[in-house]
């Protein structure tokens, strides 16, 4: 009988193969047998701790095995984890605490707060037997991923095991993967990204590598990483890989075993795509197109002996199976081949919708607008695409204020409530500027007579309030925001006041 529910993975490993490697973090390894030992054990400590079905748990810690265990231990216990970046202000975690309802704080050791459970030896001093199974099905919920909002606040999107486990066999026949690879984990478990690194490699039987934290902003000591760990499998947003070709002396290290490069998150510049190709020739490459709200909905082969020659950015490409994707102009009727309309997808990949957030799950999740003739729900992108007669999909844009940073989704709308806070500001606007190596973030502010601010001191307001990621790198100041004929701020006129670097 085949897995349909996230944790059954690591069951079946454990079951299979119990002495293969799990994971492998700083020079240690977990085996099947002893990853899925430690997540009952610490699935027990949940239970003895209140914890019950459908209660959300949060997982605030550190990469390594412990975090995986974590997360297996959450799902064991019939609950649903909701990842807490450390790195963001406190006062954003505690908003998605308040908001998502966790019942416990998972933290990693000699970090435990209030509230907080810490996952050292003493969590594991359980009787695995005592695990209580609870009938958890396929539509519960897994996992909660919160992405920047466009009211001000986060948005928690709610992803089912089901929602999970459609992307994760889609990704697992189509990348091919076998108990001898080994998979990266560069991304955050808070970003979406972390679910084909972790999950397909339970699902093969293969090993999970997490990136430790102290070298990711080092790629020199990341490409010497990805050598020494013997990767196979390789999957982060473009800039990363851009760092990577450009700063990590790549012709010292030895990258044979690489057999796959996948990226997503943001446009990879052609010409940053051109250089990495040139200098890893040898592994495959392909673009993924993944809103949190569906994972990956859409996959594209590169083709590497046309690579040389392209100057026009790569498709977003076709629909993963068991998934559909489609776009629709704005009188919701189906856009033929060569006309531009709104990317619409629908099938069992797409999440369940947003936590506590009725209205804007009914805008965004809607009935499929091409037949009304039974429930089919429908996860409306905010991409315009092109569809090709080839039956792939080319990116062209959004159609709001949303836009990607270094592969993080953020709501400019969200930057700028932040900004009005300030009393000095009486008005403010956010932009992304496009760069060679991928969009920066800035904003250009007016403030009110007599006031005075700089630049470091709106960063460091944004800094108290929002992630790294959406702290601006630049500000510019001017007399007044331009506007267009309806009053609205003029963005595109924005750009033409950025610094462009």
């Amino acid at each position: 009988m085949g897995a349909h529910l996230l944790h059954h993975l690591v069951e079946a490993g454990a079951r299979d193969h119990p002495g293969r490697p799990a994971v492998s973090f700083e020079g240690a390894t977990l085996t099947y047998a002893e990853l899925d030992d430690r997540a009952n054990r610490l699935a027990v400590a949940l239970q003895e701790k209140g914890v019950s079905p459908g209660d959300r748990v949060g997982l605030q810690l550190r990469k390594g095995g412990s975090a995986v265990t974590a997360m297996l231990a959450v799902l064991k216990a019939g609950a649903a984890y909701v990842p807490l970046d450390p790195t963001v202000p406190e006062a954003r975690r505690s908003y998605i605490r308040e908001n998502s309802g966790i019942s416990v704080v998972l933290s990693s050791q000699g970090e435990a707060g209030p509230g907080s459970m810490e996952v050292g030896d003493q969590a594991f001093d359980t009787d695995p037997g005592r695990l209580v199974r609870h009938p958890t099905v396929e539509t519960d919920l897994a996992y909660i991923l919160y992405t920047s909002g466009s009211t001000g606040t986060p948005k928690g999107v709610a992803i089912s095991h089901l929602n999970s486990l459609t992307f994760v066999r889609w990704a697992g026949a189509e990348l091919a993967v076998t108990p001898e690879d080994r998979l990266a984990n560069h991304a955050p478990l808070n970003f979406d990204l972390s679910v084909l690194d972790i999950y397909c490699a339970l699902q093969a039987g293969a090993c999970v590598c997490p990136v430790p934290e102290a070298i990711r902003a080092f790629p020199v000591r990341i490409a010497e990483w990805i050598e020494t760990e013997r990767i196979t499998i390789w999957y982060s947003v473009p800039s990363a890989l851009t760092l990577l070709v450009e700063r990590g002396r790549l012709d010292h290290v030895d990258l044979s075993r690489l057999r796959l490069v996948l990226f997503a998150g943001e446009v990879y510049p052609i010409r940053s795509l051109q250089s990495l190709a040139a200098a890893v020739p040898h592994p495959r490459y392909y673009n993924l197109s993944a809103p949190t709200e569906t994972n990956v909905c859409t996959f594209h082969e590169v083709d590497l002996e046309r690579l040389p020659e392209r100057t026009e950015p790569l498709p977003i490409g076709r629909a993963c199976q068991n998934m559909k994707v489609f776009a629709v102009d704005e009188a919701g009727r189906e856009a033929p081949a060569g006309v531009e309309g709104e990317l619409l997808v629908g099938g069992s990949g797409v999440a369940v919708g947003y936590w506590d957030l009725p209205d804007q799950t009914a805008a965004r999740f809607v009935q499929n607008p091409l037949q009304n003739s039974y429930r089919d729900i429908v996860y409306r992108t905010g991409d315009i695409v092109i569809p090709e007669a080839d039956g792939e999909y080319r990116f062209l844009g959004r159609r709001d204020d949303q836009v990607k940073v270094h592969g993080y989704r953020i709501e400019l709308g969200e930057l700028e409530s932040a900004l009005q806070l300030m009393p000095e500001i009486k008005e403010g606007a956010a932009i992304a500027v496009p760069g060679a190596a991928g969009a920066r973030l800035e904003v250009v502010v007016a403030l009110r007579e007599g006031a005075a601010l700089t630049a470091a001191d709106i960063r460091g307001h944004c800094g108290r309030l929002l992630p790294p990621y959406m702290v601006p790198e630049s500000v510019v100041f001017v007399s007044a925001l331009p506007r267009n004929s309806n009053g609205k701020v003029d963005r595109r006129e924005l750009l033409n006041t950025a610094k462009v670097k």
